[in-house]
Parts: structure tokens; sequence; C-alpha cells
């Protein structure tokens, strides 16, 4: 959902980049890839998700199995981004998560980086030569409620 509702709209803005040189790599969580489950000799259907890949970039490359390293700076930017911003106690609510993921997200993108001098922001104008950009907003893709809260 997330790739298709929230990144493919965001990268085919730029229209001077060409999505078929993209390579999405992920790990090998089952929502990503079948490719490690255990399929009596048969090749393992191809997921919705590699499919997605396929038909919108270049490929799906996945880490290599139980190389937990692999990802080790994804996880510590993910890590950051609920130290800094998902730790608010004020969070009791998905309206109140989107609020304060935006605010988060919104301050990032624009605060000069002092030791490069620039923003994020202006610096994705600048590389595509672009007067105003349109990000990604945070939203709620998906809920699953488990059976004991139904």
């Amino acid at each position: 959902m997330f790739l298709e509702n929230v990144l493919y709209p965001f990268l085919v803005q730029f229209k001077s980049l060409d999505l078929k040189r993209i390579v999405i790599q992920t790990d090998n969580g089952t929502e990503f890839t079948n490719k490690y489950i255990k399929s009596k000799g048969k090749s393992p259907k191809t997921s919705s998700f590699t499919l997605f890949v396929l038909e919108k970039f270049k490929r799906h490359k996945t880490i290599l199995p139980r190389h937990c390293t692999a990802q080790s700076d994804v996880e510590s930017f993910h890590w950051s981004i609920e130290r800094d911003c998902l730790a608010f106690e004020d969070i009791t609510n998905n309206d109140e998560l989107v609020k304060h993921t935006t605010q988060y997200l919104e301050r990032y993108l624009n605060t000069l980086i002092k030791t490069r001098g620039y923003s994020p922001l202006e610096k994705i104008k600048e590389t595509y030569n672009l007067k105003s950009i349109d990000y990604p907003r945070p939203q709620i893709l998906s809920v699953k409620i488990p059976h004991s809260h139904r």
C-alpha cells in the first residue's frame, strides 16, 4: 500500500527520473517476498509486492537472508523517527498520530542542515529544477484490529 499510494505517486512527479532504473530493496519479510516460503520443491509464487515493483520499477531486491546488519541504517533512521516523533504521550488516536507525524515531516524537510547549507526540500527542488514539490503527507493506510479487540 505504501509503495502504490505514497512512494510511486511521489516519484512520478519527477519527469526526468527514470523509474525503470530504480531498484526497490526490502528485507525478506513475507509482506515483500515469497521466495523463502517452503513450496514443496516448486518455485514460490511471485508476491504481489514484487509484481507491482516489476511493473513500475527496474526490479525488487531483497537483503541476504539472516544478514541483520544489512538493514541497520534503515532501522536506525526508523528508530530516530520513533524517538523524535512518536514518543509523544499526547498521541492517543489516529488523528493525533497523523497531526504529529505531519508536523515532524514538515519540520524535517524544511530544516536547514548547517553542515550542508540546505534543507532536504531545497536540495530536491534544486536537483530536479522544481519551483515547488508535492511530498507525501502522513496518512493511515490500514489498521488491523486483532480478533480479541473486536
